[in-house]
């Protein structure tokens, strides 16, 4: 409009409902999320109703301020609710690695519906997603090939 030409607008998108998976809520519904958070904050701020399921619910004063992390308040939050292994296959680092494994065998099952093969194993976790979360770069840096 200042320069003389057309711009187009629409309406603002309202969310009805956004749901998030995050590491971590203290008991009074504050939410933790860890590294990147892309459109996180964007679509809590725009939904009318915030849903958030979480690896772990800790005491009021847990949730470390270390810079590393974004912190939604309760007042942004609806509902919380404990689902450990709730970004499985994804991944929800400290906790857990992308399991690679099992996304690239549930795409190439084209017979089986995505919902039943990207669902929990029976047996629970695979170990070998939880014990690479823990590996510290330093470790990873220090392999052969890689630098």
């Amino acid at each position: 409009p200042i320069a003389g030409t057309t711009t187009g607008i629409i309406p603002a998108l309202r969310l009805d409902t956004f749901v998030v998976h995050a590491q971590r809520a203290d008991e009074s519904g504050n939410v933790q999320i860890i590294g990147p958070r892309a459109l996180d904050f964007a679509m809590a701020g725009a939904a009318r109703q915030v849903l958030v399921t979480v690896e772990e619910i800790v005491p009021v004063g847990a949730l470390r301020h270390d810079g590393r992390q974004s912190i939604l308040t309760r007042n942004q939050v609806s509902a919380i609710a404990l689902a450990p292994a709730g970004a499985y296959p994804a991944s929800c680092l400290p906790f857990y690695v992308t399991d690679y494994q099992a996304l690239a065998g549930a795409f190439a099952a084209k017979e089986i519906p995505l919902s039943d093969s990207l669902s929990m194993p029976s047996e629970g976790m695979p170990e070998r997603v939880q014990d690479a979360a823990k590996v510290r770069a330093e470790t990873v840096l220090a392999m052969p090939g890689l630098m």
